[in-house]
């Protein structure tokens, strides 16, 4: 018996110190770059005016690169005019890649609106700007929760640019 601890004590220790004898190197790596701040104007989608008696259809207004766009989905007369819309002007480059995130929200006094459908339009004939566009969903008065969408609405989004 004694044989076998002795055995057992001598295996344990010879895979013991085998094991210590393994280690791992591991390279790590970073790329860093300082971006520039880019100069916009705000994407305005102006004074909207709603139908406060419609059916509950949702309506969109995408801001167009020089107008604005109403559509209203099912039918119904949800958004009755638009007022002072504009695209954002940026001081980007015709040789660069902007890149938008898929939407973002604009908070009022009783809760968020989303935008998304962003785009860009180089405008040639004033130089090296980017009119930037979106789409401004209004939800139906079914589809929300808030009690009025009355009110100012703001909020910004980032978008990223490589030249």
């Amino acid at each position: 018996m004694r044989k076998y601890f002795l055995l057992s004590a001598i295996a344990l220790l010879a895979t013991s110190t085998a094991n210590a004898d393994n280690y791992a190197e591991i390279e790590m790596t970073a790329k860093i770059t300082e971006a520039d701040s880019i100069t916009c104007s705000p994407l305005n989608f102006g004074h909207i005016v709603l139908d406060n008696k419609n059916d509950g259809n949702e309506g969109n207004i995408k801001i167009l690169f020089d107008d604005f766009e109403i559509t209203d989905n099912g039918g119904g007369k949800r958004i009755v005019a638009v007022n002072g819309s504009s695209a954002a002007i940026c001081d980007i480059s015709n040789s660069s890649t902007i890149t938008f995130p898929n939407d973002a929200k604009i908070t009022g006094p009783n809760g968020d609106l989303t935008v998304g459908d962003f785009q860009a339009y180089y405008d040639e004939y004033t130089g090296d700007v980017y009119r930037i566009g979106a789409t401004l969903y209004i939800p139906g008065s079914a589809d929300t929760e808030m009690e009025s969408l009355a009110g100012e609405y703001t909020g910004s989004f980032t978008l990223t640019v490589t030249y």
